[in-house]
């Protein structure tokens, strides 16, 4: 029997060993496919069950429409009730500061929002001309913050049109008369709801009007 030289050895070794490289790989192969097999049987029955419970909620919702006549009645809340205002005098006179007070502890402030035409759709112009029949109350509008620019006591500027309003300033007021008319007096002439500039202190002692909301 002729000996291998120790160039065929080389060869030999080399083959043996890319054979068992292979067998190992494929070995690796193998295992690995049997996991993906394992882990898609896994994701194929998450995904029956999900079908299943999908298929249970579109019965459930068919149920549903069916009971309700074909279709899914809309919940609804019912709108807020309008504000609405009680309109008084105040008990005493005094000054802007000492009715707005009294106003307060009545429960209200003086007036502002119902001098608006349309207060929550409704309107307080005819309350407010037998409350100033006799009176020539105080309402919640000043410009003691800035001379010439009127606001309610909410800090919201009074409009220089008052369309929207059921009062409006007397012909040629406000004139801060003597540089200290700063609050808002309310009063009646031929019909009409009008507003004169006044002096706020004790020294024009008038009633306040005030609006509370119920």
């Amino acid at each position: 029997m002729r000996r291998m030289n120790f160039k065929q050895g080389i060869i030999i070794t080399t083959t043996i060993v890319s054979c068992v490289s292979l067998m190992a790989m494929s070995i690796v192969l193998c295992v690995i496919y049997a996991h993906l097999q394992v882990e898609f049987q896994q994701l194929q029955h998450k995904n029956n069950f999900f079908e299943t419970e999908l298929a249970e909620i579109k019965s459930k919702l068919a149920s549903l429409e069916k009971r309700t006549n074909g279709s899914v009645e809309e919940l609804t809340t019912d709108p807020p009730p309008p504000l609405s205002y009680e309109l008084r005098l105040t008990p005493r006179t005094g000054s802007f500061d000492e009715v707005q007070l009294m106003c307060k502890e009545l429960g209200g402030e003086l007036l502002q929002q119902t001098l608006a035409k349309d207060v929550g759709g409704r309107s307080y112009e005819d309350k407010i001309r037998n409350v100033t029949l006799s009176n020539h109350p105080f309402v919640g509008i000043t410009d003691r913050d800035t001379e010439g620019v009127w606001r309610y006591l909410n800090k919201k500027p009074f409009p220089e049109t008052t369309d929207d309003l059921v009062v409006s300033w007397n012909s040629g007021e406000p004139t801060n008369s003597n540089g200290n008319e700063h609050c808002a007096q309310l009063f009646q002439e031929s019909g009409s709801l009008l507003m004169n500039d006044v002096v706020c202190t004790a020294k024009y002692s008038l009633h306040g009007m005030c609006e509370i909301q119920k």
